[in-house]
């Protein structure tokens, strides 16, 4: 059993050697770790994820880390994510990495600790200002990484948190755990969370960093409404939330509904029928059923009157809309990337 006392070894290397040969571990009396891996003692979970599962740390000196631990089998997911935050250290927007190890059958990553998540924080009555600001640097880490030639695979709200709590200024992105270093031979298909998932991945289309900019457009409409704009709890919704919002769009849908049975289709036939798609073979919409539709008139409808709902200027209100419909764009060739996002007169005054 471990014995808990008031520290007196003061050093990392003593405080390691006290460890290996007396199993004692040195910290505060009210504080009590629940587990000790190298010289860090483990004080509780703050967050849990499909690659391993993240503690707060407190090592020798009292400092506080933050720890993520994977299994054997995600071992290499955590790997590549401290791999990427070695490399991304110099730019600033990510959490600082420490050190990683291997420990009874687990990889262990200590980096610097954030306090509060993105989501936490968004949904509290925030200032016009501070919104505008957590977009903006959203947008420009983001632009950072595919300067990098990384695509993250995975923006959306749980992957940002604050390094100080309700410090809009202190926002890192996190988890790069499915990120992709380009060129890559072999593209991954699984990735991306649902409400953030872009159409290619959607219809299993091939895919560049743009499916970050379709992610990083679903991201600043929920910091604006505290709400997703895609909740959807199955893949075939989130397609009919996006025909609904943004109308039909412009490529294949066979590939796609191939994994769904009749008994999916048939229930939700009326609400595709609305919109011209029938049960064929080929599944295409013809240019036809999209000129009947009035895609391109419905899409900047509905995206206004959404947009309307917030309590801004008429120039942010215009400008906001304008991003939006820049990043949520069908074609990815026309879809806008986050340099051109950054120019847009709504980020004037941040």
């Amino acid at each position: 059993n471990n014995t808990f006392c008031m520290p007196q070894l003061r050093t990392e290397n003593s405080f390691v050697q006290q460890v290996q040969n007396t199993s004692q571990i040195f910290v505060k009396e009210d504080e009590k770790p629940f587990r000790i891996i190298n010289s860090y003692g483990l004080f509780k979970e703050i967050g849990h994820g499909t690659f391993g599962r993240v503690y707060l740390t407190k090592n020798v000196l009292e400092s506080e880390y933050a720890m993520k631990i994977s299994e054997e089998r995600m071992k290499k997911y955590t790997q590549i994510e401290f791999k990427f935050l070695k490399q991304l250290e110099p730019l600033k927007i990510s959490p600082m990495p420490v050190e990683a190890f291997d420990c009874e059958n687990q990889f262990c990553m200590v980096m610097q600790l954030c306090e509060q998540p993105l989501t936490e924080f968004s949904r509290s009555n925030l200032s016009m200002h501070s919104r505008k600001l957590l977009m903006y640097l959203a947008t420009s880490y983001v632009k950072q990484l595919h300067d990098q030639k990384i695509i993250h695979t995975d923006i959306k709200m749980e992957n940002f948190m604050l390094q100080t709590k309700n410090d809009p200024r202190s926002l890192k992105i996190i988890d790069f755990s499915s990120a992709i270093q380009l060129p890559c031979s072999k593209m991954p298909s699984k990735l991306q969370s649902r409400y953030f998932k872009s159409p290619e991945v959607l219809y299993k289309q091939p895919y560049s960093y743009k499916i970050d900019c379709w992610s990083l457009g679903c991201l600043l409409f929920e910091i604006a409404f505290s709400k997703p704009l895609f909740p959807a709890k199955t893949d075939f919704m989130l397609c009919l939330q996006q025909i609904c919002l943004l109308g039909l769009p412009n490529q294949r849908f066979e590939p796609f509904f191939e994994q769904f049975s009749s008994m999916h289709f048939n229930f939700y036939a009326d609400n595709l029928k609305s919109f011209g798609i029938e049960k064929t073979a080929a599944m295409l919409p013809t240019a036809e059923v999209i000129r009947e539709t009035g895609r391109d008139e419905c899409q900047k409808r509905r995206l206004e009157q959404v947009i309307e709902r917030l309590q801004w200027s008429t120039d942010d209100k215009q400008q906001f809309l304008e991003i939006l419909q820049g990043l949520l764009q069908y074609d990815a060739e026309k879809r806008w990337d986050c340099a051109k996002v950054l120019r847009s007169s709504f980020f004037d005054a941040v």
